[in-house]
């Protein structure tokens, strides 16, 4: 049987490979756009939605880092932060998920219809994530 501290394990460490990972491509992207030459005037400069994904992957690569330090250690004050920013991102990709339906409209198109899914499966997934991690800081909490 799978306790709550393995599979907060788990799902630490994929988090941490895919903010990573996330944080990675943002910055190739960013420097990509810092770099290019165009033959107009018109010079393409980093969004600020790609500014905001890469800083918030850096944050969470950090804070999970620490929250797995915490787990090991059995410090739940090193997980907080983590529960924390993992509530900001909540919030942001369920602003982002809600905007996308309601400005949209009827138009449905593949695109439109991939990004709910995707949106809709990694909110869930964090849910699920903010769950373990909460469940696991009260049992050490308990336990001390």
């Amino acid at each position: 049987m799978i306790n709550s501290r393995t599979a907060t394990w788990t799902v630490f460490v994929f988090e941490l490979v895919l903010s990573t990972a996330a944080f990675m491509a943002s910055l190739a992207i960013i420097c990509a756009q810092l770099q290019s030459i165009s033959n107009y005037e018109d010079r393409k400069s980093p969004s600020r939605t790609l500014l905001v994904i890469c800083v918030v992957s850096f944050l969470l690569s950090l804070a999970t880092i620490f929250a797995m330090i915490g787990l090991a250690s059995r410090r739940p004050a090193m997980i907080l932060p983590h529960i924390l920013l993992m509530a900001v991102v909540l919030c942001l990709c369920s602003y982002r998920l809600f905007e996308g339906v309601f400005r949209n409209g009827t138009e449905f198109d593949n695109d439109w219809l991939m990004s709910v899914t995707s949106s809709t499966v990694f909110t869930s997934a964090q849910i699920g994530a903010l769950y373990l991690e909460m469940k696991v800081c009260r049992d050490i909490i308990l336990l001390s």
